[in-house]
């Protein structure tokens, strides 16, 4: 088993992200996508403190941002216009972590 020289960024949608996304349709089950608990990993640069990783998230947020949205919903039309850092800040809880460990004997792919 080897360590992977990266950072993960686990990335959980907030109440102010729900809201947006039943704006744009009520046919989605919040109660079960938050039980699922199946959220969005973005492996990133291996940093050694929570500071750098934030600075790192500060000048690279909008490709997260614009990733969850279509990841989501693909209407590009009826994404928020305004996609700021502190609206990412409000719309998602970022869980970071650093010892990423690959198991498998198989290389990692990239798809």
């Amino acid at each position: 088993m080897k360590i992977v020289n990266r950072n993960a960024l686990v990335v959980i949608p907030q109440k102010p992200f729900w809201d947006w996304l039943l704006s744009v349709d009520e046919q989605f089950d919040l109660e079960e996508i938050e039980e699922s608990g199946d959220f969005n990993v973005y492996l990133i640069p291996e940093f050694e403190s929570e500071d750098d990783i934030v600075t790192y998230l500060e000048k690279n947020y909008d490709q997260i941002f614009t990733n969850e949205l279509m990841d989501w919903y693909s209407e590009e039309d009826l994404w928020p216009k305004e996609r700021s850092w502190d609206i990412f800040e409000d719309w998602f809880t970022i869980e970071a972590h650093s010892l990423i460990y690959d198991m498998p004997k198989v290389p990692l792919q990239k798809i």
